[in-house]
C-alpha cells in the first residue's frame, strides 16, 4: 500500500497545474490534465485548486487526507 500511495502522490505532483490523477481497474495510475471518459477507472482524484484549498494548495496533504475518505471495501468489490 505505502508503494501506491507513493506512485499517486508522484503522479499528482508531475501534473503541472491542474489535473487528475487516475487509478485504473489494473491499478495502474495515470496524470491527466483535462477530463477524458474511460470505462477502466477506478478511482478518480481530483487535483484541481477547489479541491486542496482548504489545503493551502499543498498536494501532498491534501493526498494525506484523501485516503481517510476512501472506502476501500467497495473499490475492492470493483476490482472483483
Amino acid at each position: 500500500m505505502k508503494e501506491f500511495k507513493e506512485k499517486v502522490i508522484e503522479t499528482a505532483k508531475s501534473i503541472q497545474g491542474n489535473g487528475w490523477v487516475l487509478v485504473l481497474i489494473d491499478l495502474q495510475v495515470i496524470g491527466i490534465q483535462n477530463h477524458v471518459l474511460r470505462s477502466d477507472i477506478l478511482l478518480a482524484i481530483d487535483l484541481w485548486e477547489h479541491c486542496t484549498r482548504d489545503f493551502e494548495f499543498n498536494r501532498e496533504k491534501f493526498l494525506d487526507e484523501f485516503w481517510n475518505i476512501v472506502d476501500w471495501t467497495k473499490l475492492e468489490k470493483n476490482v472483483e
